[in-house]
């Protein structure tokens, strides 16, 4: 039987010194940046709301939900609009803040290769490199559990 050799159709995400690798079908939408309105009392990670297609969607910094600095500038960021797998959310969508532009890669086999560090975070799932630029694998029901925990 032969190997399948067919590329995975995935999205890098640009995030404060790294890169977040996440399946093509997690992203809805990769939109400009705009000014979120602040959510009152809300943890730092919880940038605030977003209009987006007549919704209110939730912002997240992944950074600071890592307990990480954020870069305060909204030059070269957009949102990264995010499709949630879970069946019991009361929202289908939230958005993340980037870096930069998403990319669209098509990966083969040998184009990630998993690092052997322990993850510092349970948003990390798995530390990797791909095609030799260190990223990692977020814990998908990890970050919809952070998102759906606040009302």
């Amino acid at each position: 039987m032969q190997a399948n050799t067919d590329p995975v159709r995935a999205v890098l995400i640009p995030i404060s010194g790294t890169e977040m690798l996440l399946p093509n079908s997690a992203i809805a939408e990769i939109i400009n940046y705009q000014a979120p309105e602040a959510v009152e009392a809300a943890p730092d990670w919880l940038l605030g709301t977003i209009s987006w297609r007549g919704l209110q969607l939730k912002l997240f910094s992944i950074e600071k939900l890592l307990g990480q600095e954020r870069h305060a500038s909204s030059v070269g960021a957009r949102i990264s609009v995010m499709n949630r797998s879970s069946q019991s959310a009361k929202q289908d969508f939230f958005a993340i803040i980037t870096e930069g532009i998403p990319h669209l890669v098509r990966l083969r086999e040998g184009d990630v290769q998993v690092e052997e560090t322990v993850a510092s975070h349970g948003l990390i799932a798995q530390e990797v490199s791909v095609n030799g630029k260190p990223a990692f694998i977020p814990d998908l029901d990890y970050l919809e559990s952070m998102v759906g925990g606040l009302s």
